[in-house]
């Protein structure tokens, strides 16, 4: 039996002057990463996660970050 898989994706507006430092804080998130973005501070982020409640925390510790105006959800898929 495979392993389960959890992934999401979202789109965060994040301030422009806090930009560097949320699009660091993401890329050193545990099972997160940004594959678009823009100077705007607008980015995708794609949570992969072994599980669901991981998925979760992972949403609610990027959405807690300084300069992160908003943090949406675009698509969750579970196998």
């Amino acid at each position: 039996m495979s392993e389960p898989l959890f992934i999401a994706s979202y789109i965060a507006h994040v301030r422009r002057e806090e930009l560097a430092n949320v699009k660091g804080i993401i890329e050193g998130t545990e099972f997160a990463e940004i594959p678009a973005m823009d100077e705007a501070g607008k980015l995708v982020v794609v949570i992969d996660a072994p599980t669901e409640g991981r998925l979760l925390d992972t949403a609610e510790e990027i959405r807690g970050v300084k300069g992160v105006l908003s943090f949406l959800p675009v698509y969750q898929h579970a196998e």
